[in-house]
């Protein structure tokens, strides 16, 4: 019966918190600098963003909007960097393992 290496698994998880702090780290960067932006479309001073969530309907204006799309730009950074630091601990446990 062949033997089956037990830090495969380890290794597939690292590989998709990797990919989660990616995405998250890419997408809250982008959000970073979007600046005042409404479904993809940069706002003018005039312009108004309406968001409905539960039923609730939002409306900011272009610079509320912008510091709304800073906010969650952090909070993207933030899961992303947490994603990261469990990806790397993940991988430092696998690998100390194989030795």
């Amino acid at each position: 019966m062949a033997s089956q290496d037990s830090s495969a698994g380890g290794w597939g998880c690292a590989g998709i918190l990797l990919l989660v702090a990616l995405g998250f780290g890419l997408f809250g960067f982008s959000e970073i600098r979007s600046g005042g932006s409404c479904a993809g479309k940069t706002m003018t001073a005039d312009d108004t963003c309406s968001t409905t969530v539960n039923g609730e309907i939002t409306t900011r204006n272009a610079g509320e909007q912008a510091s709304e799309n800073r906010r969650m730009g952090w909070i993207m950074l933030g899961i992303g960097g947490v994603a990261g630091v469990a990806c790397v601990l993940l991988v430092s446990s696998v690998w100390s393992d194989r030795r």
